[in-house]
């Protein structure tokens, strides 16, 4: 006879062969168990343990009751309350079924393809924030994204390649225990349960990303050929998130101080230590001592200044006026210097809103008046009809046309000794 216990998982028991296959002694006389005197629903010391047989299999029991014997009824095993505590808890045991998801397939098939959408990040509530461009990649290779910034010529930022490096993005964080040491270590994804995906980015959308708040306001071509052909979708009009241009205020120009002319002012308003006012270096390349000389009255209330004759010089390179007075013998008035070059003003003209007088401003019989002294133009030099035809871009021709005839009735307004002079 042999004794065998049944395996039974996690038991803390010794199972399997608990006695060898031999003849079991019955009493200490040297008498063996004999099959004969087994039978159900009775005890059966071996070694000093007693077991209770309490029931058989169908063979033995056929095989028993051929030979004459009479078998009791079988008895019920007694239950194992840690057993059948057991039994139920693997019953209720949840299974899940394997996720059809193979990120390697997902690879292969989604490799290289990206999903760019345009957004701004417009932090102007708070304080010295901006309203900045970015770039958001989303990689369907691994469902992966990352934030770059789209970056202007010395717009004041430091040309970091990202805002936030390539990695899963989490939609929130309000998962996250209180308890979780997240001074040291990253969130896992079992603590972080969603995460952004296609569905979520879409034109007009406001997704934050690690607390920051995104508007997505466009998208590339790609982008909106791959969700119209996965999602269906077919409306991607653009946001319209440019900024008005901001007005940079004037500056305002201090009143004129009496101090030399009104450039004076301006170049001791634009530097701390006071400078003179700075040359036009390419006019003055350009024109060097070219001038226009035109001859001029002098329209006075008093008979002496009708016959007085005047010629007045207009400098190309700064802009400034000189008026020469020619003699005329026994007039009393001798050839001289009426007026020194500088930058004559427009009647109605002010300091502080300066309007000088220029070329276009002289044309035949017009008049001009310097400080008081109103002057009528007659005639002009040669060299002022041969400058304007060279250089018919400054000129109407109008005013050339008009010079020229009265070229032509009244010659050159320079006599041949004041011309030597002046050359």
């Amino acid at each position: 006879m042999t004794i065998l216990e049944p395996p039974r998982n996690n038991s803390g028991i010794p199972q399997g062969k608990l006695l060898k296959r031999h003849r079991l002694p019955k009493n200490d006389l040297g008498e063996f168990y004999h099959w004969r005197e087994l039978n159900v629903a009775m005890n059966l010391p071996i070694y000093g343990r007693v077991y209770r047989l309490t029931n058989c299999d169908k063979f033995t029991r056929d095989f028993l009751e051929s030979e004459g014997i009479v078998l009791n009824e079988g008895e019920v095993d007694p239950e194992d309350p840690y057993l059948e505590q057991r039994i139920t808890r693997e019953t209720l045991r949840e299974y899940k079924t394997p996720s059809s998801y193979d990120a390697r397939r997902q690879t292969l098939e989604n490799d290289r393809k990206v999903l760019r959408f345009y957004a701004i990040w417009d932090d102007r509530s708070e304080m010295y924030g901006d309203c900045r461009n970015f770039n958001i990649n989303y990689y369907l290779a691994d469902d992966t994204l990352e934030v770059t910034e789209i970056h202007k010529p010395n717009d004041g930022y430091d040309p970091f390649a990202q805002l936030i490096k390539r990695g899963p993005a989490p939609k929130t964080m309000a998962h996250i225990p209180r308890d979780y040491p997240t001074i040291y270590l990253e969130p896992t994804p079992q603590v972080l349960k969603e995460y952004f995906r296609p569905i979520d980015l879409k034109i007009g959308n406001t997704v934050v990303i690690n607390g920051r708040k995104f508007l997505i306001y466009d998208c590339d071509q790609f982008t909106k050929a791959w969700y119209h052909e996965n999602f269906g979708y077919t409306e991607f009009t653009p946001i319209d998130v440019s900024l008005p241009e901001e007005t940079m205020p004037k500056l305002e120009l201090p009143p004129y101080n009496d101090f030399g002319m009104p450039d004076d002012s301006l170049m001791q308003m634009k530097c701390f230590v006071p400078k003179p006012p700075k040359t036009d270096v390419p006019k003055l390349v350009d024109y060097g001592t070219k001038q226009l000389r035109y001859s001029a009255c002098l329209e006075s209330p008093n008979a002496e200044d009708a016959i007085r004759k005047f010629l007045l010089i207009y400098n190309l390179s700064n802009d400034m006026i000189s008026v020469r007075e020619i003699g005329v013998k026994n007039s009393g008035f001798p050839r001289q210097k009426f007026l020194k070059n500088c930058r004559c003003l427009k009647p109605g003209a002010t300091m502080d809103e300066p309007d000088y007088y220029g070329p276009l401003d002289f044309a035949p019989g017009s008049k001009i008046i310097l400080f008081g002294h109103r002057f009528r133009l007659q005639g002009v030099d040669t060299y002022v009809i041969k400058f304007m035809e060279a250089n018919p871009h400054l000129f109407p021709n109008e005013l050339i046309d008009a010079w020229k005839q009265t070229m032509q009735v009244m010659g050159n307004c320079i006599p041949q000794e004041l011309h030597e002079e002046l050359v």
